[in-house]
């Protein structure tokens, strides 16, 4: 029993992650990436490839290994912690320190494939960032 809640742990934590990924670039960029069942990478507005954009996706642009390493890494470091609090028993707590570990990792993961990529700072944090320090409204 124990080995198959375990198994069941670390696949949900990993389609957690799988499925938060393009609404976590959309939330960081604004760039239209949607959930899977709403089609995807499909909708991104910042296509790679795409003339009339100033600015590609961070994360459309990535190479396809290194997305692989992220998000390998990512699932990794949340089942890791999810296991370590899962051996004192507590599996609810697991999943939900699994979880959101997984998904600061990859809000962290996202922000930093934007800034490799050089995106501009017109991004939802960043007039989020501006909105804070200056006190207004965000864009």
């Amino acid at each position: 029993m124990k080995r198959t809640q375990q198994l069941a742990l670390g696949l949900f934590n990993g389609a957690i992650i799988l499925l938060a990924a393009h609404p976590t670039c959309h939330f960081v960029f604004d760039c239209g990436c949607s959930a899977v069942w709403n089609g995807g990478v499909t909708t991104c507005q910042l296509m790679p490839g795409d003339v009339s954009v100033a600015a590609v996706c961070p994360l459309c642009a990535t190479h396809g290994l290194v997305l692989l390493l992220m998000f390998l890494t990512v699932w990794l470091s949340g089942l890791a912690a999810a296991l370590c609090v899962y051996s004192a028993g507590r599996l609810w707590l697991s999943v939900s320190v699994g979880v959101t570990l997984s998904l600061a990792l990859l809000l962290t993961c996202v922000w930093g494939a934007g800034l490799y990529h050089g995106f501009p700072e017109a991004t939802r944090v960043g007039s989020l960032e501006r909105s804070v320090c200056s006190g207004g409204d965000v864009d």
